[in-house]
């Protein structure tokens, strides 16, 4: 009988574990994964389009800098 009920106990401990992990899993990685998949990538686009607009308007980048960093400002703030 007590084989049994330690038999029985490992295997609600184990459910209940893979239970929380697929939880922590949905919860909190996969969100936090997310984003920062969506940081990396606006932060990515930024840097080529200042780039960009360094190839074609030259020396001039503080100015078209700036207005990028307004609209990617205006764009985080209406998550657009």
């Amino acid at each position: 009988m007590g084989k049994f009920n330690s038999i029985i106990l490992s295997l609600i401990i184990s459910i209940i574990s893979v239970i929380g992990l697929l939880l922590y899993t949905v919860l909190v990685i996969s969100p936090s994964y997310t984003r920062l998949m969506v940081e990396s990538t606006e932060e990515e686009a930024q840097r080529t389009g200042t780039h960009l607009a360094d190839l074609l308007f030259g020396k001039d980048i503080e100015v078209i800098t700036t207005d990028l960093d307004r609209l990617a400002s205006d764009a985080s703030d209406n998550h657009l």
